[in-house]
C-alpha cells in the first residue's frame, strides 16, 4: 500500500468473527510514514483486560472499547467503536511507540448486573480512558472508588417499560453510546447503580417503549465515595433548559445568536427533575417579534431547530411555544405554553451567545404515576 509521509493509526482485528477465541484487537496509534515501512499484526501482542467490582455476584455482560485520534491540525476523528458481551471477549495490545495523550486515546468501559429474586436490581457502570499505553490491563475496583446512584423511573403514562441508558463521554468528543442496559425494564422503576468515580462524565438517559419518546440528562461526574438520587419521568413536566453548550443542538435546548442569526430549540416536556424531553407531538406553534413585528423562521432543519434572520438594532423579543402531545399516550401534561422575553441586538459572529431564557420548575411530592395525596398541601417550588 502507498501512503503519502506523514503520521498514522493503524487498528487491526484478527479472530473474533465465528470463533469462540477472543478478538485481538492491535492499535499502532503513532506510526511516522517516512520511508517504506512494515508493521506485523501478531494476535500474539494482545493483552486480556480483566476488571472486577466489589460485588461477586455481579456479572459483566457487555464492554467496550472506543478509539480516539485526533489530525495533525488537531481536529478530532469521529471515534471508533468495539462492542463485545463481555471484557473475556477481545484483547487488546499496543504496537510501536505511544502517542501523546492529546492525539491518541482508548475507552475501556464495561457494565455489570446483580439482579436477585425480589430485590432491586443493582448496576455497575465503569470507564476508564486510558492514554500512552492502550494495551489491555488489570485493575480491581473497590467499593470506596464508587459513587452510589440511587436512580428511579416514573410511570405517568401509557408506557409500562423504558430502556435506561447510561454513556460515558469520549475524551475528544463524539456520541457517548451505551447498548448494556436491557431493552424492557419494566416502569414504575428503582435500581440502584455503582459509577467508577474517577472523572469520566457520564450521561444517563430514559427512553420509554411505546410513546417513542426520551428523556435525557446532562453531562455528569459523580465523585468516588458519594450518593445520589437521580429521578426521571416524574412530573411536573414543562420547559427545561439545563446548562450546555451555546449553540443549541439535539438534546441540548435553549436559544443563541451569532451576528443576525438565531437558533431556538425549546423541547418543552422536560420532566420535574429538568430532563430535557423529547417525544412526538401532535400540534407545536412557535411565534417570535421584535418590537412587536412578526418574524417568520428561515427554516427549520430536522432536529426541530428553528433558523431566524434577525434585525441588527437592540429590540425587545417576545418567543412564544404552545405545544401539545397525545392524551392517548401522555395523559399527564398534555399540553404547555410558554413565553420568554429578552433584548438582543447583533453579536460577534463565528461563536454563539447563549440568550437570556430561563425556566420556572416546580418540584411538588409525586408518585411514580405523577399522583400525590389528596388533601395535602404542597408548595409549588417544595421537594
Amino acid at each position: 500500500m502507498r501512503l503519502p509521509k506523514g503520521g498514522y493509526g493503524l487498528t487491526g482485528i484478527i479472530g473474533g468473527d465465528e470463533t469462540r477465541a477472543p478478538a485481538s484487537l492491535l492499535l499502532a496509534p503513532a506510526i511516522r510514514l517516512t520511508k517504506d515501512t512494515t508493521v506485523v499484526i501478531d494476535a500474539r501482542q494482545a493483552k486480556p483486560t480483566r476488571i472486577t467490582v466489589p460485588d461477586a455476584t455481579a456479572e459483566n455482560t457487555y464492554a467496550h472499547l472506543i478509539l480516539g485520534y485526533t489530525r495533525t491540525d488537531r481536529s478530532t476523528i469521529p471515534p471508533f467503536l468495539f462492542d463485545f458481551p463481555g471484557f473475556d471477549s477481545f484483547r487488546v495490545g499496543h504496537l510501536g511507540p505511544e502517542a501523546a495523550p492529546e492525539e491518541a486515546y482508548a475507552q475501556y468501559a464495561g457494565f455489570w448486573q446483580r439482579r436477585t429474586d425480589g430485590e432491586l436490581p443493582v448496576h455497575y457502570r465503569l470507564a476508564c480512558n486510558r492514554t500512552g499505553d492502550l494495551a489491555g490491563f488489570t485493575d480491581d475496583i473497590a467499593a470506596k472508588e464508587l459513587a452510589r446512584i440511587d436512580l428511579s423511573v416514573g410511570e405517568p403514562g401509557r408506557d409500562t417499560t423504558a430502556q435506561l441508558a447510561a454513556a460515558p463521554e469520549p475524551p475528544l468528543g463524539g456520541p457517548a453510546i451505551d447498548f448494556s442496559t436491557p431493552t424492557a425494564l419494566e416502569l414504575p422503576l428503582r435500581t440502584t447503580e455503582y459509577v467508577l468515580g474517577n472523572g469520566v462524565r457520564w450521561l444517563y438517559s430514559v427512553h420509554p417503549g411505546q410513546s417513542v419518546s426520551s428523556l435525557l440528562g446532562g453531562y455528569k461526574a459523580y465523585t468516588a465515595g458519594k450518593r445520589y438520587t437521580e429521578r426521571f419521568n416524574v412530573g411536573v413536566f414543562g420547559p427545561a433548559l439545563p446548562k450546555g453548550q451555546d449553540e443549541p443542538r439535539w438534546g441540548s435546548p435553549g436559544a443563541a445568536r451569532s451576528g443576525n442569526t438565531m437558533l431556538a430549540y425549546l423541547p418543552v416536556f422536560g420532566d420535574g427533575a429538568g430532563h430535557v424531553g423529547i417525544g412526538p407531538v401532535i400540534s407545536e406553534e412557535t411565534s417570535l417579534h421584535a418590537d412587536g413585528k412578526e418574524i417568520t423562521p428561515d427554516s427549520r432543519d430536522g432536529n426541530g431547530i428553528l433558523h431566524y434572520t434577525l434585525p441588527e438594532q437592540h429590540s425587545w423579543y417576545e418567543l412564544n411555544v404552545d405545544v401539545t402531545r397525545d392524551p392517548e399516550l401522555f395523559p399527564v401534561s398534555t399540553r404547555v405554553r410558554a413565553q420568554w422575553t429578552f433584548r438582543s441586538a447583533r453579536t460577534s459572529e463565528g461563536s454563539w451567545t447563549r440568550l437570556p431564557l430561563s425556566a420556572v420548575r416546580f418540584s411538588p411530592r409525586l408518585s411514580p404515576t405523577g399522583t400525590a395525596k389528596a388533601g395535602v398541601g404542597s408548595n409549588p417550588g417544595g421537594g
